[in-house]
């Protein structure tokens, strides 16, 4: 029996949760004194960002040492995830408005084709880097377990942020936190 693209987006949704939070381990060391979602910033529970390359839609490869110095946006998601499509317009607009203030977006589709990946990201007007996790390294090493999950990597490479859905008002409070303390 020949499986589909449908199908096969069907079962990563299941296995990933596509929003619903089944982590089976404790994020205790990647969440703030109060408990929330956010990591806590004090400097001893800083978490570098794992380096990888991307092979971007465009052709092109991304490398996220590359960008040292700028603050990194990374979101995992999928186009058959639904939480994923709802926040995708949101990334979009933002990532527009901070491009030139040292904020750089990359989305990495997970459990997807390129084919379907593409063409929502085209349906949306996504503009900022995207590409396929194809063997779900990327996904591994930075422990995705459900979609969407987002990390904002401060200008020295550091996990700051790690949290699932968001908005143009959660993104840009982050971002302008990032942004005020390189100043």
């Amino acid at each position: 029996m020949r499986y589909t693209g449908s199908f096969a987006s069907i079962v990563m949704c299941i296995v990933l949760g596509c929003g619903i939070n089944f982590t089976p381990y404790s994020n205790e060391d990647m969440s703030s004194p109060n408990g929330d979602s956010t990591v806590y910033t004090g400097s001893s529970s800083l978490r570098a960002a794992p380096d990888f390359d991307l092979t971007l839609f465009s052709g092109d490869i991304f490398q996220l040492s590359d960008f040292k110095g700028s603050v990194v946006v990374l979101n995992f998601w999928g186009s058959y995830c639904v939480p994923c499509r709802w926040e995708m317009p949101a990334f979009e607009t933002v990532s527009l408005e901070y491009q030139d203030r040292g904020v750089v977006f990359v989305g990495i589709a997970v459990g997807d084709t390129e084919d379907a990946a593409t063409s929502f990201a085209n349906e949306v007007g996504v503009t900022y880097r995207l590409g396929l996790d194809e063997e779900g390294d990327i996904t591994i090493t930075y422990g995705v377990t459900e979609l969407p999950t987002t990390y904002i990597i401060d200008g020295d490479g550091n996990q700051v942020r790690k949290f699932n859905v968001a908005n143009e008002a959660v993104l840009r409070l982050y971002l302008d936190g990032q942004i005020r303390s390189k100043s």
